[in-house]
């Protein structure tokens, strides 16, 4: 297993056990818990019973944690795409923000942003889903705008092409 693929896979065990914790908070019962991650009963009683007893929620303020945000969670768990996915996630906020990133005069020099909702992996998960095909790369519809969900789409080589900011040539 690649050293990304090791990452990606902690980060993504270390988030379903946080949002089973948060769930068990919640009105959500061990059956249903159980169901959404293909996992047992015994299991997820299992995890809950690790819970830190000062732990607290980042979803506390929700009533009840909505299963658009747990889909990415449970499905596509061993795929390439994930990967995928994870490597245009990581790429775009490096561009934004690491100004030793040779992207970075292109993107985060020029005052591209992304939305802080997206500093989590699962949010991105969420508001972009898992990359539809690995030929496929983020792309801004804006040029101009930030990395968001409204300006944000997966693009094939050609779309990206034919969208790219105007250049001005002294």
């Amino acid at each position: 297993m690649e050293k990304k693929e090791r990452k990606l896979e902690g980060y993504l065990l270390e988030k379903r056990v946080e949002i089973i914790w948060a769930m068990s908070l919640q009105d959500y019962s061990l059956s249903q818990i159980a169901s959404i991650f293909s996992l047992s009963k015994t299991a997820i009683f299992k995890i809950i019973k690790k819970r830190p007893s000062d732990w607290v929620s980042p979803w506390r303020k929700m009533k009840k944690i909505e299963v658009s945000y747990i889909e990415p969670l449970t499905k596509h768990k061993n795929t390439g795409l994930y990967i995928s996915t994870y490597c245009a996630w990581h790429s775009l906020k490096q561009r934004c923000k690491n100004k030793k990133n040779p992207g970075y005069k292109n993107y985060g020099g020029r005052g591209i942003t992304y939305t802080r909702r997206w500093e989590d992996f699962v949010n991105f998960l969420v508001d972009m889903g898992i990359k539809p095909d690995k030929t496929l790369s983020i792309d801004r519809i804006d040029n101009d705008g930030p990395y968001c969900k409204k300006n944000c789409r997966w693009a094939t080589a050609k779309q990206q092409q034919n969208n790219k900011r105007k250049r001005l040539y002294e």
